[in-house]
């Protein structure tokens, strides 16, 4: 036979129905109590338990209530103070957690992607000669630069020599552009 004070209560919804777990305080685990409410958080109770098909454990028979406790002693299953948050607002933050990680892991992964991307457009541009490469001391200061330039392109950020293509399209006329007029 258990005997403790009840230190916490959770419940969890599983399709219609609600179930009951309850843990006491200073001991390891919860029982289960299936649809039928445990006494509340503070209340000391004996009862006996057994273990599930699945391992858990479950209140055998029925809670012999000892004394019912107003306020709960502190025990040592950590808990958070104050009100604790319905199952509907758990979600909404775990959710907006995610959006947050979510559009964290997109940047990285589009930036990941864009540099993999001009590095096989350098890699084309050196194969066919279309880079004239400096002297060896500078080319790795050169290739950080042109990896850089074609990076931030290709990511749609705007760099100086964006600029000055457009400035050469504004002063050549209408006709001259962007090569997107096909006629």
């Amino acid at each position: 036979m258990i005997q403790g004070v009840i230190g916490r209560v959770r419940d969890s919804q599983f399709g219609s129905k609600i179930f009951y777990s309850f843990a006491l305080n200073g001991q390891e685990g919860w029982y289960g109590t299936g649809t039928k409410k445990p006494p509340r958080e503070g209340t000391s109770v004996r009862f006996n338990e057994k273990t599930n098909a699945k391992g858990y454990k479950e209140v055998d028979g029925g809670i012999e209530i000892l004394t019912d406790g107003q306020v709960a002693p502190a025990g040592n299953i950590s808990s958070t103070t104050g009100a604790q948050p319905t199952q509907s607002k758990g979600q909404s933050a775990y959710w907006d957690r995610k959006e947050t990680r979510d559009l964290v892991n997109d940047a990285a992964r589009e930036l990941g992607a864009t540099r993999n991307t001009a590095l096989a457009f350098i890699d084309l541009g050196l194969k066919y000669e279309v880079f004239k490469l400096p002297a060896a001391a500078k080319r790795e200061e050169f290739l950080k630069t042109l990896w850089d330039k074609y990076t931030k392109e290709l990511m749609g950020k705007e760099t100086k020599a964006d600029e000055e293509r457009e400035d050469v399209a504004d002063a050549a006329g209408p006709d001259v552009g962007d090569g997107d007029n096909w006629n």
